[in-house]
């Protein structure tokens, strides 16, 4: 809050540190807000690094999740063939379609 002085009391030298006082008030403040904002962008920079990690992951789960659809739906349509042979067949196929990957526990860091 602003301090109203009425000159007539006061001397110059008392103004003067009364001034000078005042400023290494607000130069503490710029300080303070200073750092204040250093710690939100720090913090910022955390969470942006973190979304960024998320998105990434959650690329690879939707792939994932595709090939998994897409997997099963093949599994259904082997299922629906008329004889156990062919089914056999249907299944082996499959397999050698599939792409070789790490099993679940091995992919999660």
């Amino acid at each position: 809050m602003a301090k109203i002085y009425k000159f007539s009391d006061y001397s110059a030298p008392r103004l003067l540190r009364s001034f000078s006082q005042q400023a290494e008030g607000v130069v503490h403040q710029f300080e303070n807000y200073s750092a204040y904002m250093d710690t939100i962008h720090e913090k910022l920079c955390g969470i942006q690094e973190a979304q960024i990690a998320f998105d990434s992951q959650l690329s690879t789960y939707l792939n994932e999740l595709e090939e998994t659809k897409a997997f099963a739906q093949k599994c259904a349509e082997a299922c629906e063939l008329d004889s156990v042979e062919l089914m056999t067949q249907k299944r082996d196929q499959i397999i050698r379609e599939m792409p070789k990957k790490k099993s679940l526990k091995q992919r999660r860091p």
